[in-house]
């Protein structure tokens, strides 16, 4: 268990899914520009989803569940081809939804069950104030959801990013 290698071996002997490093850096003998076209091909051909040309590279969706990735490859010429070097980051409009959503649902969704729960029970209302324990039940597992969640989506989005450097590898002739 010193080495990656081993690590991989038992994972796979284990029957787990082991992915590749999604951020290895690939060399090709062809040029910036031609590395480019043939991605925009591929994505074109419903093969790297989410493509899009940025400065100095490109980027595809890594999805994760619920919050997406992105794998960004800055290419960069280097003797007669060139090099990607690769990114994984979080796609940052899906966790700020999220915690807006929750943030402006936890007052409103107090006075919504207060409302009810005093409506069909009449003895409620007089003797229990619902923050005693909407606050404990509701609020407080919010940031381990949130933790949890966080971890899920990393995890499938190394995975999908994985097969994405697999599928770029193989159209540019990448070695990595």
């Amino acid at each position: 268990m010193s080495d990656g290698a081993s690590v991989g071996t038992a994972g796979e002997a284990a029957g787990e899914v082991v992915a590749s490093d999604p951020t290895k850096v690939l060399v090709t003998q062809h040029g910036r520009e031609k590395v480019i076209t043939l991605l925009r091909a591929l994505s074109q051909r419903g093969k790297l989803p989410g493509f899009e040309q940025v400065d100095g590279g490109f980027r595809v969706r890594a999805y994760g569940d619920p919050f997406d990735y992105w794998l960004t490859g800055m290419v960069s010429d280097e003797g007669g081809g060139s090099r990607i070097a690769f990114e994984l980051k979080v796609a940052p409009k899906m966790p700020l939804v999220f915690l807006i959503v929750a943030i402006l649902t936890v007052q409103p969704g107090m006075w919504l069950t207060h409302s009810m729960l005093s409506t069909y029970f009449p003895w409620y209302g007089a003797n229990v104030q619902t923050w005693w324990w909407y606050v404990p039940t509701c609020v407080l597992p919010l940031p381990w959801m949130l933790w949890r969640m966080w971890n899920k989506s990393k995890a499938a989005a190394e995975v999908h990013a994985a097969e994405q450097h697999e599928k770029i590898a193989a159209v540019v002739d990448g070695k990595g």
